[in-house]
């Protein structure tokens, strides 16, 4: 079986959120470590990203419930830090208002050309 690693949600605007813990400062260091080991082994790497547009009509019901502006499309916020970005090549799957239950293990896998047998070897779902 193929490993890969999936990156969800790496964001500037969910990075700042408070209280995060451990502190995004720590998050990206060390996320950027194991991304730089992944990528020198040649194991894919899936990006995804939850991306709203510019005038939040798409945001998911919770967020607009909470008046929460993040990760509007062409925001720095919107963002990974430059460290975490994706490289080209790698897949990146985009979540709106559906937020993460409408990104299918299925979908991201298939980006990535791998089988969905490879994620849930470890995890039998996505919660």
């Amino acid at each position: 079986m193929k490993p890969a690693l999936l990156l969800i949600d790496l964001q500037q605007d969910f990075l700042a959120r408070k209280p995060l813990s451990p502190p995004a400062t720590s998050v990206v260091q060390k996320t950027g470590i194991l991304l730089e080991k992944i990528r020198s082994l040649d194991i894919p790497v899936l990006h995804v990203q939850t991306i709203v547009r510019p005038d939040g009509s798409d945001q998911m019901v919770h967020w607009h419930q909470k008046d929460i502006s993040a990760c509007r499309a062409g925001t720095p916020g919107s963002l990974p830090p430059p460290s975490l970005a994706p490289r080209p090549g790698e897949p990146v799957t985009l979540i709106t208002e559906s937020g993460f239950k409408s990104a299918t293990m299925r979908s991201i896998a298939r980006a990535a050309g791998l089988g969905d047998a490879t994620i849930y070897n470890y995890f039998p779902t996505k919660e």
